[in-house]
């Protein structure tokens, strides 16, 4: 905590970012989850102040954008006036959080640091098998994200960047129900939020 203190303070900023080091829960867990081992450490270089947008778009551009709330210190006073809270009863909230907090700040760093140990489960929500949670999450990530987007102008670079990353939220979502029936997907989704079915299917 004291070294993104110092970091946050030194260049006035609203939002750092840091890496991890990934933990196994166990051998099986490791031997399932071999793509997560490097995951959580950034591979650019980001030795500058940026606005929020102007480091996604970089971390899009060098597969760095991992959003995990774990992974940001974040100004309290900052975090209040943008009036942001995490997305209820879904999957994936990160993602939806991380993204409209970078498109509300102005000063954005990553510390390139490996400040935290994430731990990796056999069969958790990030390592386990896909479901309709997993698709319905993305969905809902997607959906807000672009009214967010709406809510405010955006350079070029930064469309880009975000077309290129819903993009891949919408693989996820098609490959966490690939091969499932239409009945079973209404079943499930109208467990999770019977409102939603007809939007989401």
């Amino acid at each position: 905590i004291e070294v993104l203190v110092k970091c946050a303070e030194e260049n006035q900023l609203q939002v750092v970012f840091f890496n991890a080091e990934t933990v196994f829960e166990s051998c099986a867990a490791e031997e399932k989850n071999r793509s997560y081992k490097n995951y959580y450490k950034r591979n650019g270089d980001y030795r500058r102040v940026y606005t929020g947008e102007e480091l996604f778009v970089a971390f899009i551009q060098n597969w760095d954008f991992k959003p995990s709330a774990c992974l940001l210190f974040v100004d309290r006073m900052f975090l209040q006036n943008t009036g942001l809270r995490f997305y209820s009863n879904i999957y994936h909230e990160d993602n939806l959080f991380t993204i409209c907090l970078m498109q509300k700040a102005d000063r954005c760093m990553l510390c390139d640091q490996t400040l935290y140990r994430r731990l990796i489960r056999e069969a958790s929500i990030v390592s386990g098998e896909k479901n309709v949670k997993h698709a319905y999450g993305f969905f809902v990530c997607h959906r807000e994200i672009l009214k967010a987007y709406g809510q405010q102008k955006h350079s070029y670079a930064y469309y880009s960047a975000l077309r290129k990353y819903l993009k891949s939220m919408q693989n996820q979502a098609v490959n966490a129900v690939a091969g499932k029936e239409y009945e079973y997907l209404l079943e499930q989704i109208t467990l999770v939020d019977g409102n939603e079915a007809g939007a989401f299917l």
